[in-house]
């Protein structure tokens, strides 16, 4: 079963200013993933808002962080996310997530 809010009945968040808030901009790329059908499941919009979290880990980082091996791992998956996944279970193989011994 998929539970989903009907985003078309709030139009506010697909006209808010990306440059503000990022989220906005998911709202829309998420609304043309989904072609404004929001009863069905589409696992790319999940990479969608696991790329806008990711994006503000980064952004939200104090300078001396970005130095860090865990940093450019953040920054190459997500540079990784839009283009190679279209699924959340297939990000899960990508190298950033394998452990080392």
């Amino acid at each position: 079963m998929v539970h989903f809010r009907d985003l078309e009945v709030d139009e506010w968040i697909f006209e808010g200013d990306a440059s503000v808030d990022p989220q906005y901009q998911v709202y829309r790329d998420m609304r043309e993933t989904v072609k404004g059908n929001w009863r069905t499941f589409n696992p790319r919009t999940n990479v969608l808002w696991l790329h806008h979290i990711i994006s503000k880990i980064i952004d939200n980082q104090p300078k001396k962080a970005h130095s860090t091996m865990l940093f450019k791992g953040f920054e190459e998956l997500a540079d990784r996310l839009l283009k190679d996944y279209g699924n959340v279970k297939a990000i899960l193989k990508d190298p950033f997530f394998r452990i080392k011994k």
